[in-house]
Order: structure tokens, then C-alpha cells, then sequence
């Protein structure tokens, strides 16, 4: 038996597949999602996958990357590579970061997400934050892209940004399918 048949049989696996956008969307009826390099933006050493997650069958659930679970793929971020996908526009969708650097003297990690719904049309940027980038603070968030006076310019989203934490089921959030701020 290959390790990927044992991994379906006992769901334990949690691999990254690449994200694919639904096919009815394109840069027009779909919303485009930019990722900066990370290593330009204070994420390095490695590579992080920047997971999606819809609601197209309930709250999703972040601690697995199941397709029946609200997982639709995986962006990988790499060095020196800025990767764009077109998201749907039809729903909500949320965007989970973690990642971790390991050195022989320290362990610094990230768990983050958030959560918007994209509008047709629109073009938004993935900003992220490190601990390892010289603050204590770790995150994920999602600005739009609009054309102003002097070239594009970053504006404010209604967005929920979540709080992420380990639980005794997996990741938890309360605002993730709670009640709505």
C-alpha cells in the first residue's frame, strides 16, 4: 500500500494541495488575490502555504485539509515568487497562515487567519506579519487594491480577522462560525 492510499485510509495526512480557482470565475466575475514575496514581507526561511478555506458546506474546518471540510487548496509561498490566484465571489472564504522557524536556539511560530468575501472585480493583497520579523505580533490580514490620484493604493476591507489557537479538537476560533461583530 502506497503512504497515499494509507493516508486516505486513515485520514490522518494533512498535505497541502495546490489551491485550483473554480473555473467559472476569471479576473472580471472573480476577485484576483496578490501575495507579495514573503521573504520580502518579513516571512523567510523556508516554505508556508497560505491555505483556503470556503464555507460552500458549512463552517469549515481549519485543523484539516479536506475538500468536504471547506479546504479548497494551498498557495505556496516561496522566495522570491509572487504568487496570484482569482478567488470566487460567491461566497465567503477565509485565508489561514502558519508557519515556523526553527533554529537551534529558538522556535518561533504563527497561526492566523482571516475572513472576508470577495467582491467581482476587486483585486486584494495578502499582508502578513512575523514575530521573527522583529515585533511580537503575528498575523494575517487582506487589504483591497484601488486606483488613486497617485497609483494604486491600499484600502480597508470588511474583514474578520481571526483569532487561531490550538484546541483539544484543532484549530478554534470563536469568531470564525460564532456570531458576527
Amino acid at each position: 500500500m502506497t503512504l497515499l492510499g494509507l493516508c486516505f485510509i486513515l485520514t490522518a495526512c494533512n498535505v497541502a494541495s495546490e489551491y485550483v480557482h473554480d473555473r467559472r470565475f476569471d479576473r472580471n466575475t472573480g476577485a484576483v488575490l496578490r501575495v507579495r514575496d514573503p521573504q520580502a514581507s518579513g516571512l523567510f526561511n523556508g516554505t508556508t502555504n497560505l491555505d483556503i478555506y470556503d464555507f460552500k458546506s458549512g463552517c469549515p474546518d481549519l485543523s484539516e485539509r479536506l475538500k468536504s471540510s471547506g479546504y479548497e487548496g494551498s498557495v505556496e509561498l516561496n522566495r522570491g515568487h509572487d504568487p496570484e490566484v482569482i478567488l470566487p465571489t460567491d461566497r465567503r472564504i477565509v485565508l489561514k497562515l502558519d508557519w515556523s522557524l526553527v533554529t537551534p536556539f529558538s522556535r518561533s511560530t504563527c497561526m492566523s487567519g482571516v475572513m472576508f468575501n470577495p467582491e467581482p472585480g476587486s483585486e486584494y493583497l495578502v499582508q502578513y506579519r512575523s514575530p521573527a520579523g522583529g515585533g511580537n505580533r503575528c498575523g494575517v490580514d487582506v487589504v483591497e487594491i484601488v486606483a488613486g490620484p497617485h497609483g494604486d493604493e491600499a484600502q480597508e476591507v470588511e474583514r474578520v480577522v481571526l483569532d487561531l489557537r490550538m484546541g483539544w479538537t484543532g484549530v478554534i476560533s470563536d469568531r470564525l462560525c460564532g456570531p458576527r461583530p
